[in-house]
């Protein structure tokens, strides 16, 4: 999704300034990042579309009959995840500041090499959806085959395990990658810097799915994303501006600040998930 994101954001971005702004009787001018913006919206329209069609599956349960038990009170959620808490806490923790770096370098890489070296909004984009594309599949196809390959062998925690690992190569990968001097060193290490990030984006659903109940599932990812969404989301790229423009004081510095960011942000999730196989119980 990232990558064609990109890939088709490049290929808009040319067409719509090959149009040049266009003019509307009911609505003014539209320049053409404002068409960019109104044509990308276009596959968010026809998701919607096609989730109309989908049917809530009926809930099973464990031993595989269908069931129509009740979900759970929010209240009953909440006391059992207050009874694990140092279980979900270190989970939700550790995923996030993960996710932290992870959105920060997606909001801010492309941005970083149309300024650092001097290249195209569109070939920057083209560029970064090449590097999201190769390790998106090799990340995310990579992390989940790795953690299967650890459970089989008996480690009940392989989810943790794997994530630690993508958090230890975004510490060394992540800072790197943005203070290369050469663009083609740049590539590279961005490719193995966002492979670790994008690794653990599967881990998270199994390593939560695995310690809770199936009734509670739903609720309980609904709340790790609300809290990924606001805490990774709204603080990943605002943490990269902030020290590129009060910190370092320079737009050129922007390679800086991503660094920084990531030399602070991903040891904590290894810390954090370091301390959560302790009290990791799949089953329980």
């Amino acid at each position: 999704g990232i990558a064609m994101a990109m890939l088709a954001g490049a290929a808009l971005i040319q067409w719509a300034e090959g149009i040049g702004s266009l003019q509307f009787s009911f609505i003014g001018e539209i320049r053409p990042w404002q068409l960019t913006f109104l044509v990308a919206s276009i596959p968010g329209v026809i998701a919607f579309l096609l989730m109309l069609s989908v049917r809530e599956p009926v809930r099973r349960l464990a031993s595989g009959r269908a069931s129509e038990a009740s979900t759970p009170s929010i209240s009953e959620v909440v006391n059992y995840v207050r009874l694990r808490k140092a279980s979900y806490g270190t989970i939700i923790i550790g995923f996030t500041l993960l996710s932290l770096t992870s959105y920060g370098y997606m909001s801010w890489v492309p941005t970083y090499l149309i300024r650092f070296f001097n290249i195209s909004t569109v070939n920057a984009g083209l560029l970064v959806g090449v590097i999201y594309l190769i390790a998106g599949l090799v990340g995310t196809l990579g992390g989940g085959w790795l953690s299967d390959f650890l459970f089989q062998r008996g480690y009940k925690d392989a989810p943790l395990r794997v994530a630690i690992l993508a958090a230890i190569g975004v510490s060394i990968f992540g800072v790197v990658a943005t203070m290369m001097s050469d663009i083609v060193w740049t590539v590279v290490f961005l490719c193995i810097a966002l492979t670790f990030l994008i690794m653990p984006y599967g881990l998270a659903a199994v390593a939560l799915q695995t310690i809770t109940p199936n009734q509670m599932r739903g609720q309980i990812n609904a709340f790790y994303l609300l809290v990924l969404n606001l805490v990774a989301l709204g603080l990943g790229p605002l943490l990269v501006a902030l020290l590129t423009d009060y910190l370092f004081k320079d737009p050129m510095a922007l390679g800086k600040s991503l660094s920084l960011v990531t030399l602070i942000v991903a040891p904590s999730a290894v810390f954090v998930l370091r301390l959560g196989l302790r009290y990791y119980r799949p089953g329980t």
